[in-house]
């Protein structure tokens, strides 16, 4: 986060171009290493127990971008449309559960997968880890299965009070319906444009 607000001090946000935010995500992942390690060494700690995927997203009114180290996906929607993209490819072993980790390389940030789409045909973000794949892509093309996002959608865009939509949506994932679809980490996290502040400044 530091690094992408670094960035961001030095140039506006909406003026970058896809380039230039993939300059800083790719930024951010190296630093976002470099700041795990020295963690580990300062607290003695082995790389391999910090082992941690990556998925770093940037948005403005004109661009959606994210890099992605590992498993898990990072989603741009179009909340009144219904219209989704996936951004980055993920990466996977022979073996389920097997990817890469920010920890495994010297240069995460190489190989890391970047994406972009128009941030004006997209008003919403959502990264979330492996645990939640299955059930929030149609798998193996890994494109937004919108019958778990519809709701989700929908509910951002009927409130006027985005914490309680956070609740809500930690009750869902924390609830039987999908614990008992999966044994692995179900983080989510959802980013909303608000577009009374865009309709204010146009």
């Amino acid at each position: 986060m530091a690094a992408i607000s670094d960035g961001i001090s030095q140039r506006p946000a909406p003026l970058f171009a896809a380039s230039q935010a993939e300059t800083l995500l790719r930024g951010a992942i190296r630093r976002a290493r470099s700041e795990l390690l020295r963690y580990g060494r300062q607290h003695n700690v082995p790389a391999r127990e910090l082992a941690s995927t990556l998925i770093v997203a940037f948005a403005s009114d004109a661009l959606v971008a994210a890099a992605q180290v590992g498993d898990g996906a990072v989603i741009a929607f179009n909340i009144s449309s219904g219209a989704a993209t996936t951004l980055c490819d993920a990466h996977t072993g022979e073996h389920a559960n097997e990817t890469t980790f920010i920890t495994s390389r010297n240069n995460p940030h190489e190989i890391a997968f970047v994406g972009h789409a128009s941030g004006y045909n997209y008003d919403a973000l959502a990264l979330i880890t492996d645990g939640l794949q299955n059930l929030a892509l149609n798998m193996p093309a890994r494109q937004a299965f919108m019958g778990f996002w519809n709701p989700i959608l929908s509910d951002l865009a009927q409130t006027d009070r985005p914490e309680a939509v956070s609740e809500r949506l930690r009750l869902f994932i924390s609830g039987e319906r999908v614990q008992s679809r999966t044994a692995d980490d179900v983080t989510i996290a959802i980013a909303a444009r608000n577009h009374n502040s865009r309709e204010d400044q146009q």
